[in-house]
């Protein structure tokens, strides 16, 4: 890396001392003690030396131009970081990379395309000898990285895949940004902007482009570029604060980016808030189940659920069904649980009974043979042989009720109540 970047520099009479201030901040990332071995090759030859950390603690150290190794009993964050990294003009640019662990690196990759970017190379980290787009990097080491020129990147978002998993930066005078991998893109993303001329780089598969949301809004643009040789395309947003990105259907990745006063971008990726897509938007707190081992009608559970701030479970939907089953696979019972199913006294129709006043129309059910019958309340077996059905049962059975809490979502919250919910998830200890 300080090569990489000494040799990008307009001054290369420039003193080595600017680039042997490169810094690893290494961060205990669980509350565990943890052991780590540190393994730097120079030209001086081979160290190794051991530390300790506590639960979140952090040791940081100079890089002195030495290639290293980190290994870890437990999870860690390594981060890469510079106060002052040369760029054009004589200007400097403080960074803070975040160095991707091995188990985590791919073989496919979007490079974004940034804005006042003059020049780009790529640096590819890789143990074996590899292939980029059909060039070959040679490596003269197991464990080595290479500098390419990437001139593409001036007009759009390009995408590269290499023949083995390798770990892949963006570096141009003052910026260094490490890649996401494709196997690492997810459904919902943080993206917060410092300035008033932040912009987030959207890539996202271009069968589905159309239906990215931004918080509670359908994105609506015809900006969106195609990605030559690949299924993606993306697109560049202006942002001002704190928002949430998010697809209801499939993954992408997200990009933040802003910029210096002389006009030098520096960025990062967005924060991943989830990597599964959920039709319903960025999930902040999952759904959550609850039963009890007493039994009651189906009045007094509809009560008792809305005593503890839940509702009888309401499967309204195949997703909802499969949500509610995985609960009841893990509850280790037999027999039937009361869900918010029944029938009206007046037009005999079958309605979905939510709060205290809600009732919906019934679209999706799960009946087993011969039901529903006459009886007026629906139940659900907990039984995987009998596939979770429901049977129609006289509403003064006693059976255990299945309760349901709805989950909340990332993209309906406001500034303020974004802000307040990660303040309660960090002080209770919450880890994203």
């Amino acid at each position: 890396m300080m090569a990489s970047l000494y040799n990008m520099s307009d001054q290369l009479a420039l003193d080595n001392w600017r680039y042997n201030s490169f810094r690893l901040i290494v961060i205990n990332a669980e509350h565990v003690r943890n052991s780590i071995t540190i393994r730097s090759i120079s030209a001086d030859g081979q160290k190794v030396f051991n530390i300790t950390l506590g639960p979140f603690e952090l040791y940081q150290f100079q890089t002195n131009g030495s290639d290293i190794t980190l290994y870890s009993n437990a999870s860690i964050a390594v981060l890469l970081t510079h106060p002052c990294v040369e760029t054009t003009g004589c200007d400097c640019n403080m960074v803070v990379s975040h160095v991707l662990p091995q188990n985590l690196w791919g073989e496919r990759f979007v490079v974004p395309s940034v804005k006042n970017l003059n020049t780009a190379w790529l640096q590819v980290t890789n143990t074996t000898k590899v292939s980029l787009n059909g060039r070959n990097i040679k490596t003269q080491m197991s464990n080595s990285s290479e500098l390419i020129p990437f001139p593409e990147l001036k007009n759009a978002s390009q995408f590269i895949s290499a023949s083995n998993n390798v770990s892949v930066r963006l570096i141009s005078p003052g910026l260094v940004l490490e890649l996401i991998p494709e196997a690492m893109f997810a459904a919902c993303y943080l993206v917060q902007m410092n300035s008033t001329e932040g912009e987030a780089v959207i890539i996202a598969e271009t069968a589905s482009k159309d239906n990215v949301y931004i918080d509670s809004k359908l994105l609506q643009s015809t900006g969106w570029q195609p990605i030559p040789y690949s299924n993606y395309s993306s697109i560049s947003v202006s942002f001002t604060g704190v928002h949430v990105i998010w697809h209801p259907t499939s993954k992408m990745g997200v990009y933040r980016f802003e910029k210096m006063e002389s006009g030098i971008p520096y960025g990062s990726p967005a924060i991943i808030l989830n990597e599964d897509p959920d039709r319903d938007g960025c999930v902040a707190d999952s759904a959550q189940f609850k039963t009890t081992i007493d039994v009651m009608t189906w009045p007094q559970s509809h009560h008792y659920c809305l005593n503890i701030s839940y509702q009888l479970s309401t499967p309204s939907s195949e997703m909802a069904q499969k949500e509610m089953t995985n609960f009841l696979q893990n509850n280790g019972s037999r027999g039937y649980l009361w869900i918010g199913l029944r029938r009206s006294l007046f037009t005999s129709e079958w309605y979905w009974k939510k709060g205290n006043d809600g009732e919906y129309s019934v679209s999706y059910t799960k009946w087993a043979d011969g039901h529903p019958d006459k009886p007026l309340c629906a139940a659900v077996s907990q039984d995987a042989n009998k596939e979770f059905s429901w049977k129609s049962v006289s509403c003064c059975t006693k059976l255990r009720p299945i309760c349901y809490k709805q989950g909340k979502y990332f993209s309906d919250m406001t500034f303020n109540t974004l802000y307040d919910h990660f303040s309660i998830r960090l002080t209770h200890g919450h880890r994203n």
